[in-house]
């Protein structure tokens, strides 16, 4: 089978039990129905992943997968996806759990692994001893891990940065910390020191297996079918992207530190005093990636490379940590044992909230007398999520196993509850951004609620990074419109997407899925906003596929396999058990409906206020656009027939 240009056009298989691993020749008409990376990795998910499984079950695969652009010279290309049973995503009952597919943004891990010659790795299996896997081009190994088992996240990438430097300078790396060894349930991996990567469980998944990481070198490179049409691509899109004003603009101007409203305690000033030269991924112009580093006190020096200053800022004001060096320190050993940053700093506050109130006492904490602003006393609940200790146990296995032990719903809990779906917090809240079709898509879609092309979409003077940070921040109706449009909406959808004024929520929400398929499996970014953002451009995208595979495909064509891919990860979580009735708003959310959290009752992108009616009606307005069930959330079989999945309609 002669190999596509623009892939690497294998898979490699792993067997961690038995130390085995095999290549298997991508299918080229499979490349093209669904792309690559988020798209192929359902594809594979469908017959790979038996939802009856326990997800920590050896046999359970972990599925990673490079986009069709990573490894070229395609702007933003450097995103990775992991597809797995997620062990932290689960119906109430804990009976079913949801197949997901999380992104990463990688420096050199992406581009490393398909430059060796793989598009995809399967790893299945448990090794007998903690091991971690070396691919160098054709070189596949399974190497002794027992002197890396037990260190942080932080530590084992520097490790095995320098015992694998290779030819090309430096080796791309994933790897967990302790949260991920002990299972953690919402554990994840750190990749190349820099992001994260399995949100819902990657971390304790790779623990599952006695995998404490995957080192990537790769040195021969992606074949490009038209090199001077993809490099006109190139040039165009750099330029563009370099006489943008929030590039040539002083970095200090934007609110790239993360917005929203300043404290005293955690002012402007602390954010441009602590961060160093950020990094980015490949081929991109935005350092995304923030070091920081304190520069006094009792933690001077401490350096932490991916700091997000936006939790820095809004944890600290809710747990009245009022020295930011100390919430610094926090986020630091949370990222080092390899725990959900937001998830760990939620329980935190949740826990915090019950032991105030009396629910809980210091024989449930191990001792620990929680107070809000006690530094030390929250570092210690921290270490007992990633080491299973006391509470920490009930912690470690998720939201609905901390409900249970401690006799209140975290999600219910109307005090100090948080939106909770299927088993996990929401990223985003619609109590305070309101229900823009993005945040709409933490209800419907598992795992991948984040990041969407219409995240931005938030209510008006609600998002202070965008509307400070890009040219055109002031966004109209008539933005949203042409944003609309560069997705590829057609005149019909268009129609029944907008009104007069007004845009359907739900109905924009399908076709930002769409899009953002179509950006997981060509592996670029689309968590960059801005409307000038190449991601943000279907035309753009198809031309850059075209160039660089030979494959000419119509935008049209492109956001119909993104609807492919989409359908398909639907239906392998209806055969895991979930339909409409797990596609459930979060109790906070519906009781925002009746009442307000300040002064602000649950409102829509225009700040129209929402009834427990209108979020049904979203919901039916959302399957409708798919062209599923409307009362069972489920592909109808024309739908199905309509994107040639016809043999899927069973």
């Amino acid at each position: 089978m002669v190999n596509i240009a623009g892939y690497a056009g294998n898979i490699l298989y792993i067997d961690l039990s038995t130390g085995i691993s095999k290549i298997e020749i991508l299918n080229t008409e499979l490349q093209r129905k669904f792309i690559g990376g988020w798209g192929f990795n359902n594809f594979l998910a469908k017959d790979l992943i038996k939802p009856e499984r326990d997800p920590l079950s050896p046999e359970n695969p972990l599925i990673l997968g490079t986009g069709t652009l990573c490894g070229t010279l395609a702007p933003m290309s450097g995103k990775i996806s992991l597809t797995m049973l997620l062990p932290a995503f689960a119906d109430k009952k804990e009976t079913h759990h949801a197949v997901a597919t999380c992104m990463g943004g990688s420096r050199r891990f992406g581009t490393m692994l398909k430059c060796a010659g793989y598009d995809h790795v399967v790893i299945t299996g448990r090794a007998s001893a903690p091991c971690y896997i070396k691919i160098i081009d054709e070189s596949v190994d399974i190497c002794d891990a027992s002197d890396l088992w037990g260190k942080d996240a932080y530590e084992t990438s520097d490790i095995l940065t320098e015992r694998h430097m290779g030819r090309t300078g430096k080796c791309g790396q994933l790897v967990i910390g302790r949260a991920g060894e002990n299972l953690v349930r919402w554990s994840n991996a750190l990749l190349d020191k820099g992001a994260s990567l399995g949100r819902g469980g990657g971390g304790a998944l790779m623990g599952s297996k006695n995998l404490k990481g995957i080192v990537t070198i790769g040195t021969k490179g992606i074949g490009i079918a038209d090199r001077k049409r993809f490099l006109s691509l190139v040039d165009e899109i750099y330029k563009e992207m370099k006489e943008t004003p929030s590039f040539r603009g002083d970095p200090k101007s934007s609110s790239f530190y993360g917005g929203g409203v300043l404290s005293k305690e955690y002012p402007r000033e602390i954010y441009f005093k602590t961060r160093e030269t950020g990094v980015a991924c490949s081929c991109c112009l935005v350092p995304c990636k923030y070091s920081h580093e304190i520069k006094d006190g009792d933690f001077a020096g401490l350096r932490v490379p991916r700091l997000s200053y936006a939790s820095v800022r809004d944890f600290g004001r809710r747990l009245r940590i009022g020295d930011y060096r100390e919430m610094i320190k926090l986020i630091d050993v949370i990222h080092r044992f390899g725990l959900d940053r937001l998830t760990a700093l939620k329980m935190v506050h949740f826990i915090t909230s019950l032991y105030e109130r009396g629910v809980i006492s210091t024989k449930d904490t191990g001792g620990i007398k929680l107070k809000r602003g006690n530094f030390n006393a929250y570092l210690s609940l921290i270490n007992k999520f990633a080491n299973r200790d006391d509470i920490g146990q009930f912690a470690a296995e998720g939201w609905y196993s901390l409900s249970r032990k401690v006799g209140i719903d975290a999600d219910a809990d109307t005090r100090d509850g948080t939106p909770i779906v299927r088993g996990m917090d929401t990223v985003l809240d619609a109590r305070f951004t309101g229900l823009s079709p993005g945040v709409f898509g933490e209800v419907v879609r598992p795992g991948r609620a984040q990041h969407s092309p219409q995240e931005s979409l938030l209510p008006r003077g609600q998002d202070p990074q965008r509307d400070s940070y890009f040219p055109e921040s002031k966004r109209s109706f008539n933005d949203i419109r042409r944003e609309a449009e560069r997705m590829g909406l057609t005149k019909d959808e268009m129609k029944g997407v907008f009104s007069s004024g007004d845009f359907k929520t739900g109905r924009l929400e399908k076709h930002a899925e769409d899009m953002l398929a179509v950006c997981d499996s060509l592996g670029v970014c689309a968590e960059g906003s801005g409307y000038w953002w190449p991601t943000r451009n279907l035309k753009r995208l198809a031309e850059f596929y075209s160039a660089a595979t030979g494959l000419e495909m119509s935008p049209l064509e492109l956001k119909k396999a993104g609807e492919r891919a989409r359908n398909i990860e639907r239906l392998i979580n209806v055969r895991a058990g979930f339909s409409r009735k797990d596609d459930k708003f979060p109790l906070p959310w519906l009781e925002n409906t009746k009442k307000p959290v300040g002064k602000a009752l649950l409102s829509d992108w225009f700040g129209r206020r929402l009834s427990a009616d209108d979020l049904e009606r979203i919901l039916d307005e959302y399957y409708d656009e798919r062209g599923w069930n409307i009362k069972t959330g489920i592909p109808l079989k024309k739908k199905l027939i309509s994107l040639g999945l016809e043999g899927f309609a069973g």
